[in-house]
């Protein structure tokens, strides 16, 4: 029938696969007179659905194979308009490419902030105080000096 290679492999090799995957949890559900599908459930949320429907043993084999090494990100072909001799070895961005390898780790939530570098802003209002703090403010302008920034303030030139 149309799930025979299914059966078989059900049947040989899934608690192998089971026991050499633990960190792949597999369900077994009887359907009677529906077609074969192997529905794979990633952790981002991810579901994929592939018919199984007159597939031998091996092949469905090697879907389960492709799914427990599958991230669950949706792969996509990174095209482009112009042609190349030298293609890039660099390899495709994705949403961790720039991130630290070490908040794989995290426990989430987090009660503590991730380590953040100051911003921009901040840095410039850091080396202002720092001069304010260290030339005593507008002291080291001349007396012309001072009486044009006045003028100014008040929106005259």
């Amino acid at each position: 029938g149309s799930s025979q290679g299914v059966r078989r492999y059900i049947e040989e090799e899934i608690v192998d696969f089971a026991r050499k995957n633990p960190a792949t949890v597999v369900y077994l559900k009887p359907r009677r007179h529906r077609s074969p599908v192997l529905v794979a459930e990633f952790l981002n949320g991810q579901t994929y659905y592939q018919s199984l429907h007159m597939l031998g043993s091996d092949t469905v084999s090697g879907f389960m194979e492709i799914y427990r090494g599958h991230s669950g990100v949706v792969y996509s072909e990174q095209g482009k308009y112009t042609y190349s001799d030298h293609p890039s070895i660099q390899g495709y961005w994705n949403p961790t490419t720039n991130k630290e390898p070490a908040s794989a780790l995290y426990k989430f939530p987090r009660h503590t902030s991730l380590p953040q570098e100051p911003t921009a802003t901040e840095m410039l209002q850091q080396l202002f105080n720092s001069q304010q703090n260290s030339d005593g403010g507008a002291e080291h302008f001349s007396q012309g000096e001072k009486d044009r920034l006045e003028t100014r303030k008040q929106g005259e030139s």
